[in-house]
């Protein structure tokens, strides 16, 4: 919830140390603060009720998917969103009618979505390189 009330605060800070502008947030910044003890709880209590490979998996494979498949940030959110939901949708689907663990089951269908992607963005680089000026 915080993470929400908060949204644009966080996305400027988060901005702000993209571009290099993080000399200006000071040794102690409130907002920084409450950003990094707000994922740091909610990572806590996510690997206490499901497990570590599949948290530190919904942590990083959408997000590093949706960047290979568009740089747009509305668009990495609502990508990464997309394959989150059809990751896990997919995977207990699977666990469940193959009787597999679901956090495996969920990270396998994760792994998949990456490969695709990668592939993706191999393909779509390599189709779109110019040659080079003589």
């Amino acid at each position: 919830m915080l993470q929400l009330v908060f949204f644009n605060k966080f996305f400027g800070l988060t901005k702000s140390f993209e571009n290099g502008e993080n000399h200006l947030i000071g040794i102690f910044n409130i907002w920084n603060f409450l950003f990094y003890i707000s994922i740091g709880l909610a990572i806590v209590f996510a690997v206490k009720i499901n497990g570590v490979i599949p948290v530190f998996s919904f942590l990083i494979i959408p997000a590093v998917s949706a960047i290979m498949l568009t740089k747009n940030n509305f668009a990495v959110f609502i990508i990464a969103l997309i394959i989150s939901i059809l990751a896990s949708f997919f995977g207990l689907n699977f666990s469940f009618h193959y009787d597999f663990p679901a956090g495996s089951s969920i990270v396998a269908i994760l792994g998949v979505i990456f490969i695709l992607a990668s592939a993706y963005k191999l393909l779509s680089s390599a189709f779109t390189r110019k040659p080079p000026a003589p």
